[in-house]
């Protein structure tokens, strides 16, 4: 496992670090800003997993521990992809490259041992989130992709199918939908005319319920699914194709402008979103998807996107024209205004910084970014979100880059499952890694490990001018921070910053920033922090 030495992050961007410890192999140190002051972490592995303690002589400690549960690091394969398995309480992952070559079954919890392994040549994974599916497709590099198809309990294939001549797709080529009912496949047939085929099956059976071929010469890039398996939609070259499975048709298709990464549909097939120098949200009125509206970032290209499965909430994550610096953003649907955004510290170097996948949980309350990091290592490579707030409420920084991310609500709490490859993408070499990510406070954007006595937060009047009023509740006497941000994740006011008894408390804004300026009016965010818990409320300043 390689760490990166020392580094300047800004937010809640880690500072790490790493020093010598007798009888382990690997320690990091990570400083997080928090109440009370820095907090220094230690957290160190054995050979029989993670551990961790906190430094208490240096720094004062709010938080201990970490949410990474294990982190698995092969040493010649890289990781491809990874999905969770929810009611399993498990994920999965794929590897290729060098051995092992194969598809994992390994719990959320434990040291990240896997419980089943199924060994191949080039993997890509997906599992269901409401069912025990898990299914992969493995390609020989020559001229087959064969479909498996597993029960998450067993390393045995309930069956398998294979596809010939073909390639799999370039950036996705299996997925299933959340109810496990459905497979979907994306691959590029190579007898002539070459063309991207989109099979799909029904999850007890190895026939395919159909297949659509997107045009002749196209190639398979990019697909997705929705809730119950009714609607995918997939990339063939430049155009983006919405297929109906019950009546094994095209719903819709159309130019894309040009070949792209991002594509996403919603989880009733309501709305479709693709784009590359800029974003097309498309809705379905009955007939077609037709605009709904458009947006682009200027300087900027889209690499990824998603909705979550309720169709509330839609994240997309952008990318600067010379890859160092990324950009997420969250639109409440059908709002062509976006919610908030986080843009990422600028990076330096020379390798390509992308945020590479999304994932967003059903409810759209939580969404995780997975990004390939930039040379000096500015920024982590996993930011976990809430729908209120830009404020990352956990970064996971990794040795290399993050390919694929995933994010579920499981029996055992709420995991982050990300995977990719143990040095930088722009990096010749080989290594991958594998983690599982906790999120103790996933209702919230309070601190894991914070006191269970409860507390609040309310602004009234909201939307303001040009002032407002805070009322808040403590469950207990400690630290507090009342902070204004901006959308961009920048303090432009500090509220509270001390000790203060538990109670009801009170406090005006009157709309200046911390030099007494008169704040431009706009969307910002009041984050309340407390040993009692954490509260993120959005408010409008109105002219």
């Amino acid at each position: 496992m390689r760490y990166s030495l020392a580094r300047f992050v800004v937010a809640f961007v880690p500072f790490t670090f790493v020093l010598p410890v007798s009888g382990v192999e690997n320690v990091r140190h990570v400083l997080h800003p928090g109440l009370g002051g820095v907090e220094l972490i230690r957290q160190y592995e054995s050979s029989s997993g993670p551990l961790e303690d906190a430094l208490t002589d240096a720094f004062p400690v709010i938080r201990q521990g970490t949410a990474v549960v294990w982190h698995r690091t092969l040493i010649d394969a890289i990781y491809t992809t990874t999905s969770i398995s929810a009611p399993d309480t498990s994920l999965c992952a794929g590897t290729y490259l060098n051995p092992p070559m194969e598809t994992e079954l390994i719990p959320l919890e434990g040291s990240g041992s896997p419980d089943w392994v199924y060994a191949g040549n080039e993997f890509d994974v997906a599992a269901s989130h409401d069912g025990e599916v898990v299914v992969a497709t493995d390609f020989d590099d020559a001229t087959t992709v064969t479909v498996h198809k597993w029960h998450a309990d067993s390393g045995v294939p309930e069956w398998s199918f294979p596809i010939s001549p073909a390639t799999p797709g370039s950036h996705r080529s299996v997925l299933v939908s959340r109810d496990g009912s459905t497979i979907a496949v994306l691959v590029t047939m190579q007898d002539a005319p070459q063309r991207a085929r989109l099979y799909y099956f029904e999850a007890s059976s190895a026939t395919p319920a159909g297949f659509i071929d997107g045009a002749d010469g196209s190639f398979g890039r990019n697909l997705a699914i929705t809730e119950h398996g009714e609607y995918m939609a997939f990339i063939a070259g430049a155009d983006a194709y919405v297929v109906e499975r019950d009546t094994d048709t095209v719903r819709w298709s159309g130019s894309m402008g040009a070949s792209n990464d991002a594509l996403a549909l919603s989880g009733d097939a309501h709305y479709l979103a693709f784009g590359w120098s800029s974003l097309q949200m498309r809705e379905w009125n009955g007939l077609t998807y037709s605009l709904l509206w458009a947006d682009a970032v200027s300087g900027s290209r889209l690499r990824s996107c998603g909705f979550s499965s309720d169709g509330s909430v839609f994240v997309s994550g952008w990318y600067r024209n010379d890859f160092l610096q990324n950009r997420v953003q969250l639109h409440e649907m059908p709002s062509p205004t976006e919610h908030w955004a986080y843009v990422y510290p600028a990076a330096g170097g020379s390798y390509q910084d992308v945020p590479h996948d999304v994932a967003i949980t059903a409810d759209g309350g939580l969404l995780a970014v997975g990004s390939w990091g930039d040379q000096l290592n500015t920024n982590a490579e996993v930011h976990v979100f809430t729908r209120d707030s830009p404020l990352p409420i956990l970064t996971v920084d990794t040795p290399g880059s993050v390919f694929d991310i995933d994010i579920a609500t499981t029996a055992a709490g709420t995991f982050v499952a990300a995977c990719g490859k143990h040095i930088h993408a722009n990096q010749s070499g080989r290594g991958g890694d594998l983690l599982s990510i906790r999120l103790d406070d996933p209702v919230g954007v309070g601190t894991p490990g914070r006191g269970l006595a409860t507390s609040s937060l309310e602004v009234y009047p909201n939307p303001f001018n040009p002032r407002t009023t805070m009322s808040y509740s403590l469950g207990r006497t400690g630290p507090v921070r009342l902070v204004g941000y901006d959308v961009h994740g920048r303090v432009v006011r500090t509220l509270v910053d001390e000790v203060q008894h538990a109670g009801v408390h009170a406090l005006t804004w009157n709309g200046l920033d911390d030099r007494g300026n008169r704040i431009r009016p706009g969307v910002f965010f009041l984050r309340l922090e407390s040993e009692s818990g954490a509260h993120t409320r959005r408010v409008t300043i109105v002219r």
